[in-house]
């Protein structure tokens, strides 16, 4: 009994170190794959805002351009030079400038111009590159919005007008 209580005794330290060991093996695992996990998870959702990222600026772009122009008939959605355009007028030294925005060549542009010049689609500033963009008056007072980015992600806004409708006529 003597010879199996030393014997006992002496492979409790190496069972105990050996315990600790395999413990300690095992959280840093456990820790390992909780990181790897968590950096995956993380990576999923940069890449999903990121994706989203251009159509939502895009529209929320736009429709802080409408509220600061949002004047007695400052504001409409026309077809122009065969394009789809949300035309924003304005009023500065007794002439009438133009802003369109509008998609050409895979992007959105804009273009500021006197409403005596002609433009040219091509001549406007590329502000967001995008696959789709189109701008609508769904009713008087209610403009639709609706882009989708070079991955295909889709994102669409209703404005309501609140001086209503742009009227007048269209000049070039």
């Amino acid at each position: 009994m003597g010879r199996f209580g030393q014997n006992r005794k002496s492979r409790t330290p190496v069972t105990m170190a050996f315990s600790a060991i395999l413990l300690s093996a095992l959280f840093a695992g456990s820790a390992f794959l909780v990181l790897l996990f968590g950096a995956r998870v993380y990576d999923s959702v940069v890449n999903q805002s990121a994706e989203a990222y251009t159509s939502r600026t895009l529209l929320t772009y736009i429709t802080e351009k409408i509220r600061h122009s949002d004047s007695e008939g400052n504001v409409a959605v026309r077809e122009t030079n065969g394009i789809s355009a949300l035309v924003l007028e304005s009023e500065q030294a007794d002439e009438k400038i133009r802003t369109y925005i509008y998609e050409y060549e895979g992007s959105v542009r804009e273009l500021t111009v006197t409403s005596a010049a002609k433009w040219n689609p091509e001549d406007g500033d590329a502000i967001f590159r995008v696959s789709d963009f189109e701008a609508e008056e769904m009713q008087p007072g209610l403009l639709h919005f609706s882009c989708a980015d070079r991955e295909g992600n889709r994102a669409d806004t209703y404005v309501q007008i609140h001086s209503g409708a742009a009227g007048g006529e269209e000049g070039a």
